[in-house]
């Protein structure tokens, strides 16, 4: 019997059987019972169809085919007996495979969470003028990443730390006691176990913290020793001693200015408020009251141009609105028929606002 067998003649079987493998595990029709006792008459359709459904572990599905192969034991039990057998053993090999696959990739898990230089990682996201990011990180949590931003990752057995370069993050906390998370932006230290917090670099004047859940410390990082452990040859969790930190909580709107924990501002926000500082997360600006000039500084993060508004009373006009952070055009009309305010684009690209 020749063992040679056509590409196409084997994919169409393993595209076959990859559907007898899902029908199976939803349970089969009656039709579909008799075509399926058709098409194992073929006994590649049949050994491919074991073989499949046992890496796919969808062996359980089979117990209703005892009924299949019965007609096949009195008409020519011999034949079936041997393929029966074949198949059986087929199927234990398959099943030591994966559970020899199984316990060493435990192991080596094991190994993983136990040994420090195997835990180490490194990893770095930027996004670009306009763009908006979402990772999940190895430990859980989540990281959100606004606007033209570059953040740093990096994970030990010991530590999680986040460097926020430039631009804004929002860091969902995945808990674990023993090794804290911190975000350095400049030379102050945002350190929490399980909770949520945003954190903003407003150009090189100001870093601004907003806590939505959990307790977030606040250190500078001038105060804060590090030691090194001696086995592995990594540092060890930054230790916030209570005497150099303060504590924020959710509400707590915490403005830092020339990187000095000293020299803060604190504020607690309303639901609200919070609704519109985080309204990045959904790509939405929001506007209440703000000034013309402080709603376009803040538009300006979403897009290359920039805007330039010459006349000082429309630079304090207050305004009022939601709009998408992606569709600059939508906010420039609105501006012109509720605002009264007349936009062109100049040659280099900038966008002039005006009173009309």
């Amino acid at each position: 019997m020749s063992n040679v067998y056509d590409i196409s003649d084997q994919a169409q079987i393993n595209k076959q059987a990859a559907i007898w493998v899902t029908r199976l595990d939803r349970g089969l029709t009656k039709a579909e019972l008799k075509e399926l006792q058709h098409w194992l008459k073929n006994e590649r359709n049949e050994r491919e169809l074991f073989m499949m459904a046992s890496t796919w572990d969808k062996l359980d599905s089979f117990s209703q085919l005892s009924t299949l192969f019965q007609p096949a034991i009195h008409n020519n039990s011999g034949k079936f007996e041997r393929r029966t057998y074949l198949i059986a053993a087929s199927v234990i090999f398959c099943s030591l495979f994966v559970w020899l696959f199984t316990t060493f990739s435990l192991t080596e898990d094991e190994s993983f969470l136990t040994a420090d230089k195997v835990m180490s990682s490194h990893s770095t996201y930027q996004t670009a003028v306009g763009q908006h990011s979402t990772i999940n990180l190895s430990d859980g949590s989540i990281l959100t990443i606004n606007t033209n931003s570059f953040v740093t990752v990096d994970f030990n057995a010991n530590e999680r730390l986040i460097k926020l370069v430039k631009g804004e993050i929002f860091i969902d906390v995945a808990h674990d006691t023993s090794r804290p998370l911190s975000v350095i932006a400049d030379d102050t230290v945002f350190q929490a176990v399980g909770t949520a917090f945003n954190v903003k670099k407003v150009l090189n004047e100001s870093i601004e913290l907003l806590v939505t859940d959990g307790k977030v410390l606040i250190a500078e990082l001038k105060n804060i020793k590090r030691s090194v452990d001696a086995a592995s040859g990594i540092k060890m969790a930054m230790d916030l001693p209570s005497g150099v930190t303060h504590a924020a909580t959710p509400g707590d709107m915490v403005i830092i200015k020339s990187s000095q924990t000293s020299k803060q501002k604190r504020a607690n926000l309303g639901g609200e408020d919070i609704k519109v500082s985080l309204g990045w997360l959904d790509r939405k600006l929001i506007f209440k009251g703000e000034t013309l000039q402080d709603a376009m500084n803040e538009v300006s993060r979403y897009t290359d141009s920039k805007f330039i508004i010459p006349e000082e009373n429309l630079r304090n006009q207050k305004i009022a609105g939601v709009f998408k952070t992606d569709d600059i055009e939508v906010l420039l009309n609105t501006l012109s028929q509720n605002f009264n305010i007349h936009h062109e684009r100049t040659q280099n690209g900038n966008i002039l606002l005006v009173s009309k």
